[in-house]
């Protein structure tokens, strides 16, 4: 009888592992560079030839000897070359792989049997299949109880175009356990799909909060599902819940009727587990019709990267975006950090928030936290949201956590609404990021509650909020906020139109027109910064504009404090202590409305300081501070007093 080949060259590697795409493996006499066939059947019917030749993923195809040969094999990664080093066996024989020694190359290897060296290779989901099987699903389940690696053969699913079919239902089995790898193919080689419309085909989820199931893989897969029989919220084709280290990487997710990837806390909201250190990279998703969800849904995760990937045609009307981050308001401990979304194509995307948004319920304790969102393409938004979306839902002071969101060298061409930040603190969107040709203004800041928080906005827009709105970006209740974009035509071109606008009835303080400001004006434009109907209240003390700026010769209606301005005196009492030589003493803080960092302040004394240094500054908004220092050498003890502080605006940068 014929022996199926039992060598570790299941996929062909090098000896260090590095797999050989489109290698050879080569068959000889043992000891002989003799030509010996091998067979592609059982029968022994059909050779192979000299040679046996891997597909681009390195994988052979099955490989049936003639129990009357003794072998030699090498591995060669071009026709004529040598073979490659540790990868020549001599001999190998047809009977069996408990009688075949096999050392692996490489210092300190440990004589083993090729039996015992496949107990570590992966298994085929053809392995497994009874000839009874309609679907892959049992096959697919038995596979995963061996914990070992699956490959999935491409085509040789049981489906139409030998198309995999396998379903995870929530109430059965077969959810994917702690290192699990699951590959095939490549993407449209290996393509799996959900045995009906209406199922999941991958699904994760961790015994409960507190656990996570850990080091989970796809890679070299298609994952199809059926948008074509209608738009279905909860229907994912992968669904994670409770996950750590999870690489999903060269799959292409198309036509989910839910979510391409959802990262949830449950298969119900509120059931607190956590995701982590998750990497979705060189990925393709095509919502084909739009009717769909999300490519990725994230109720939590602490560390994101998604990278490299392409997504086109998300999502369906009534639904956020194609990457939408969102907890329910039962996930009051959710957490969203540690995000990277870089190095991405999206097109034809839709929805009603935003291409890439956060809306995170006021429920839910934890901010964002520490996203950068960089080097992405935008094109061709086809919704009604924006590119980039924020908002809390909860009304921000001073004392909130920042949230270090950045946005940096993204380009969006063709849209509705470049950016939408509502409520957030500490975000920055810098000169790098570029936006053409966007029908409605972005936003800064929304109602009196609303409020953004210490945000750097710097963009270069190009014809945007020139269609259908009248001004480039629009900014609301704000604190903190610096202004510095470049507008090219941005704005209806009109006499109501404007490139910067500060919105109706709702208040900004402490705003900076940086000197990076730059207006290349719409015909017919009068106002270069407007004051929106003249109802936008400023806080004039406390805002700052440049004497740098480029209006395009356009009117400013925004109002900051006069160069030189000197806040109302501020009077205080204070009686510093008795201070040796070499001793100092800070006063307590001084409120007075405006200060603000770069100002100058000066403390005026009730008496002679007798040689007593002093020195006043801003500690805080609206808040200053003075130091006496005694460097007289000898002992001073000053009297109880009302002293004054004068704080004088740096208005001009």
């Amino acid at each position: 009888m014929s022996i199926l080949l039992a060598l570790p060259l299941y996929r062909l590697t090098d000896a260090n592992n590095v797999i050989i795409p489109s290698g050879r493996l080569y068959s000889f006499l043992t000891g002989t560079t003799t030509p010996a066939a091998t067979y592609t059947t059982s029968a022994l019917s059909v050779s192979h030839g000299d040679y046996v030749q891997a597909n681009s993923a390195g994988l052979l195809p099955p490989i049936y000897l003639d129990p009357t040969v003794s072998y030699r094999f090498q591995v060669r990664a071009t026709p004529y070359a040598s073979a490659v080093s540790g990868m020549d066996f001599d001999p190998v024989t047809a009977a069996g792989a408990a009688s075949i020694t096999f050392t692996q190359a490489g210092t300190g290897a440990v004589a083993t049997t090729v039996e015992e060296w496949l107990q570590q290779l992966p298994v085929s989901i053809l392995d497994f299949r009874a000839t009874s099987d309609t679907t892959d699903t049992a096959a697919f389940q038995k596979a995963l109880a061996t914990d070992k690696p699956i490959y999935f053969p491409g085509g040789q699913g049981l489906g139409t175009a030998g198309v995999y079919l396998i379903t995870t239902t929530a109430a059965g089995s077969g959810y994917l356990t702690a290192n699990t790898r699951i590959f095939g193919d490549g993407i449209e080689k290996t393509v799996i799909r959900p045995a009906a419309a209406g199922q999941t085909v991958f699904r994760a989820k961790s015994s409960g909060s507190g656990t996570q199931i850990d080091n989970i893989s796809l890679h070299d897969l298609t994952l199809y599902g059926y948008s074509a029989s209608g738009f279905s919220e909860q229907i994912h084709l992968a669904a994670f819940n409770g996950v750590s280290n999870l690489l999903i990487e060269r799959v292409f997710f198309k036509a989910p009727q839910g979510d391409a990837i959802y990262l949830g806390t449950g298969e119900t909201p509120g059931e607190g587990r956590h995701n982590s250190s998750v990497t979705i990279q060189d990925c393709r998703f095509d919502g084909v019709n739009n009717a769909n969800r999300a490519a990725l849904s994230v109720i939590d995760c602490d560390g994101l990267h998604f990278r490299r990937n392409t997504v086109i045609n998300f999502t369906t009307s009534t639904m956020p975006g194609a990457i939408d981050f969102e907890p329910d308001a039962t996930d009051t401990t959710a957490l969203l950090r540690n995000i990277r979304i870089d190095g991405n194509l999206f097109n034809a995307c839709g929805g009603n928030v935003a291409t890439i948004g956060f809306a995170v319920p006021s429920a839910v304790t934890a901010l964002p936290r520490s996203v950068l969102i960089s080097n992405n393409d935008f094109r061709n938004y086809a919704g009604t949201g924006a590119e980039f979306y924020i908002h809390t839902n909860r009304t921000l002071t001073a004392a909130s956590d920042d949230m270090a969101i950045a946005l940096t060298g993204n380009r969006g061409e063709t849209g509705v609404v470049p950016f939408y930040l509502v409520s957030a603190k500490g975000v920055v969107i810098d000169q790098s990021n570029v936006f053409k040709t966007y029908t409605t203004n972005a936003v800064a800041g929304l109602g009196a509650t609303e409020k953004l928080w210490d945000a750097y906005i710097a963009p270069r827009m190009f014809a945007c909020g020139s269609i259908t709105d009248a001004r480039g970006i629009r900014v609301g209740t704000c604190d903190g906020v610096t202004l510095e974009p470049y507008f090219y035509k941005c704005g209806a071109a009109s006499t109501t139109g404007t490139p910067l606008q500060f919105a109706t009835g709702v208040t900004s303080n402490n705003v900076t027109i940086g000197p990076g400001l730059r207006i290349v004006a719409n015909t017919s434009q009068v106002t270069g910064i407007d004051n929106e109907g003249g109802t936008h209240t400023f806080t004039s003390a406390n805002n700052r504009i440049s004497t740098s700026i480029d209006l395009g010769g356009l009117a400013n209606e925004f109002v900051a404090s006069a160069p030189g301005q000197v806040l109302p005196p501020v009077t205080f009492t204070w009686d510093p202590a008795n201070l040796a030589d070499g001793a100092g003493e800070t006063s307590a803080a001084v409120t007075v409305t405006g200060a603000a960092f770069g100002d100058t302040v000066v403390f005026t004394a009730p008496y002679d300081l007798q040689g007593i240094t002093l020195n006043a500054y801003v500690s805080a908004s609206n808040t200053v501070k003075g130091r006496l220092q005694n460097e007289t050498g000898g002992a001073i003890d000053l009297a109880s007093g009302t002293w004054t502080a004068t704080v004088t605006k740096k208005a001009v940068l």
